[in-house]
């Protein structure tokens, strides 16, 4: 498939107008969906190597508010309308087993919502809030920029679930590795 097609094809299935898929330049050596953590140093260091790079994410550009910019305002941030997907997940098939949890969401008659495990009457469940940030720089808008690695008990958890190849002995290398890279 040629990356022409890709590229029409991913802007039909987010909406965008046939014309606007066709008057897009290509080839394109790479095609980054997400503008997060991971998409947007990839793309950046793509572009920097000479390749040919398209960046396409779904989010606005929401880095001018300060929920974004201060990191000690963070807790606000997943739930700044113009930040947030406002996803619900059901986390059981049985609805009054998901319903037990403390953190259920309902959506109200008048518009709003209510948080907890006895809803007025009438109310609809929505699931659990799912907070997905609806921004260029995703979820690294949500948590303030910390990263908490995993201890080695956590890796030697995924070496048992997993094909062997990581775990605490090494894993702990391969982060701090990743990180330098980024300095």
């Amino acid at each position: 498939m040629t990356t022409a097609l890709i590229l029409t094809a991913l802007l039909t299935l987010t909406g965008a107008p046939s014309a606007l898929a066709q008057s897009c330049p290509a080839p394109y050596e790479y095609i980054i969906v997400g503008a997060g953590p991971g998409g947007g140093p990839l793309a950046a260091r793509l572009a920097l190597a000479g390749h040919k790079t398209l960046l396409i994410d779904a989010g606005q550009d929401e880095g001018a508010l300060e929920d974004y910019q201060v990191p000690l305002l963070y807790s606000w941030a997943p739930e700044n309308p113009a930040m947030n997907w406002n996803y619900f997940v059901r986390q059981y098939d049985d609805d009054t087993m998901a319903q037990a949890s403390t953190k259920s969401v309902y959506a109200l008659s008048n518009g709003t919502q209510y948080v907890g495990t006895e809803p007025p009457e009438g109310a609809e469940y929505l699931g659990v809030w799912y907070p997905r940030a609806a921004t260029l720089g995703g979820c690294a808008a949500h948590n303030a920029l910390i990263t908490i690695t995993p201890q080695d008990d956590d890796w030697t958890f995924v070496q048992n679930v997993g094909d062997g190849t990581l775990h605490g002995s090494t894993s702990g290398h391969i982060v701090t590795g990743v990180n330098e890279l980024g300095a």
